[in-house]
């Protein structure tokens, strides 16, 4: 009050900056990838084909007491650090997660175990950016999803390795041939989705059973393998086992439940 002058003066600041500028259209989530449906590990089934098998929800961790999955949420390469991902687990509770520094430079995130549900049932995972770090909303979100169908059940179908089809139970071959003529059946036609694949000598070989008679037939000396399998290496003289096996479009699989079905008889020579 007396005008005595304080000598180096406190100065208080605010600032704002004014930022009305919604996040670049192009500033989206690309992909969600739900993990436990990425390892294919059986030969009907490929990475991400929409189901979590028998062998997949094994492999998956536990995590107090519930098998879970990770999800992975790729991101654009404009998307920033601040901006929000608002993500839903089978339409639950909206969940917000703020980009970091190092997810916005890694252009992605993963969601920590994510429960896999029952047998039969679906996981959906919804993931979009929303707004960005100072909260300017997004007008319409693109929302990218992935979906697994949980099936865990092996398929109905039994299939069985056998050299005469016609007596009720099955019979090995003997044969001179290293490279036979193969039968065998299935206990139904196959569902949709189902495939038969037979393996001997080395090779992988996918077959039709007759609608009718059930039975299958492989011709080791002129059938061509599956993409990728080995090549069929003449058999060795002796016992030697077919695999033969039913597989759903899910990957789970049910085999034949015999082994050294093939006997090759050495040849005898005077």
């Amino acid at each position: 009050a007396v005008g005595n002058s304080v000598a180096t003066p406190t100065t208080a600041t605010d600032t704002a900056i004014v930022d009305l500028t919604a996040p670049d259209n192009t500033a989206i989530v690309t992909a969600v990838q739900i993990l436990a449906d990425a390892n294919g590990v059986t030969p009907n089934e490929a990475n991400g084909d929409g189901f979590i098998n028998n062998s997949e929800y094994d492999n998956a961790t536990v995590v107090a007491g519930n098998k879970v999955t990770e999800v992975l949420v790729t991101l654009a390469d404009t998307v920033a650090e601040g901006d929000v991902v608002s993500y839903t687990i089978n339409n639950g509770t909206a969940v917000e997660h703020s980009v970091t520094t190092a997810e916005a430079a890694a252009h992605a995130f993963t969601i920590l175990d994510v429960q896999i549900p029952a047998d039969g049932d679906t996981l959906t995972v919804n993931a979009a950016v929303i707004k960005d770090a100072v909260g300017n909303s997004v007008a319409t979100p693109t929302t990218a999803t992935d979906t697994a169908i949980v099936d865990l059940t092996a398929p109905n179908n039994q299939p069985v390795v056998d050299a005469n089809t016609t007596t009720p139970t099955p019979d090995v071959l003997y044969t001179l041939d290293s490279s036979p003529v193969i039968t065998g059946t299935v206990s139904q036609a196959l569902a949709i989705g189902e495939v038969l694949q037979v393996t001997i000598g080395g090779a992988t070989y996918e077959l039709v059973p007759d609608a009718t008679t059930l039975v299958w037939t492989l011709d080791t000396g002129t059938t061509n393998p599956i993409t990728g399998s080995p090549t069929f290496t003449p058999l060795t003289s002796g016992n030697n086992s077919v695999v033969a096996k039913v597989i759903d479009q899910a990957g789970n699989s049910i085999t034949d439940t015999t082994n050294d079905e093939v006997v090759v008889l050495a040849q005898v020579t005077n």
